[in-house]
C-alpha cells in the first residue's frame, strides 16, 4: 500500500491529508485521513501538529510514508514557503520522495467527484484580493480526460470572466467554478454568467 502525505498551505487554513493507495493494478481503493487548522494563516504554528495528528490517526510513523506532496501555489507566498520547506525537510530527513502539486490543478480534480460524462469546463479560482485572482480554465471530455485551456496565472476577475465567455462562445459547454475566489467574487461571477447561452454552476462550500 502506497502512503502519500499531502500538505496544503496556500490558502487561509493549513491542511494535511494522508492517502493510503492500493498498489494493485486496477484498484482505486484509498483511505484518506484529513486534518485542517482551526485558525486562519497559522501555518507555521499548526502544520507540524496537524501532520503528527494525521500520522497517529493512521497508526504510522513519518518514516513509513512513501511520498510527501506539498502544494506549490499559486496562493499565499508565506504559506507556500512554509509548506514546501516542511515537505523538503521531511523528505531529506526521512529519505522519502517529494513531489510538487499545482494548487489549481488539484482543485480541478475535485470536478471528478461529480462523475459527469459530457464535455465541460472547470474554472479554478483563488482570491488574490483587489479584484484579482489566481485562476486557470480546464476542459474535461466525455472520458474524464483533462486539458488546460489557458495557463494558470493572475487575472483581474472581470478579464477572467470575459475570457471564459469568449472561449466558450461557440462550444457552449457548461462551466463549473471551484475555489475560494467564488466567495470573494460571487456577485461578479453570477452577473457575468447569468445571461450567457451556456450553463454554469458554483461549487459547494466544501469545495471552495
Amino acid at each position: 500500500m502506497k502512503k502519500i502525505l499531502a500538505i496544503e498551505t496556500t490558502a487561509k487554513y493549513a491542511s494535511v491529508a494522508l492517502l493510503l493507495k492500493e498498489e494493485k493494478i486496477g484498484s482505486n481503493d484509498e483511505v484518506v485521513f484529513f486534518k485542517k487548522s482551526n485558525k486562519e494563516m497559522n501555518h507555521l504554528v499548526d502544520l507540524m501538529e496537524i501532520i503528527d495528528f494525521v500520522l497517529k490517526k493512521a497508526g504510522i510513523e513519518i518514516s513509513d510514508v512513501d511520498m510527501v506532496a506539498p502544494s506549490i501555489g499559486p496562493g499565499s507566498f508565506t504559506g507556500i514557503r512554509i509548506g514546501v520547506s516542511t515537505a523538503r525537510a521531511l523528505s531529506q530527513a526521512c529519505g522519502i520522495g517529494c513531489i510538487p502539486v499545482r494548487t489549481l490543478k488539484a482543485m480541478a480534480e475535485l470536478d471528478r467527484n461529480r462523475e459527469v460524462d459530457f464535455m465541460h469546463y472547470a474554472c479554478t479560482i483563488i482570491n488574490a484580493r483587489r479584484n484579482q485572482t489566481y485562476a486557470a480554465l480546464w476542459l474535461f471530455d466525455e472520458s474524464g480526460n483533462i486539458r488546460e485551456i489557458f495557463k494558470q496565472g493572475q487575472y483581474m476577475i472581470d478579464d477572467l470572466l470575459d475570457e471564459i465567455s469568449r472561449i466558450n462562445e461557440e462550444s457552449n459547454y457548461p462551466v463549473y467554478f471551484y475555489g475560494d475566489g467564488i466567495d470573494a467574487y460571487l456577485e461578479k461571477i453570477e452577473k457575468a454568467m447569468k445571461n450567457k447561452t451556456f450553463d454554469y454552476e458554483i461549487a459547494p462550500l466544501n469545495q471552495r
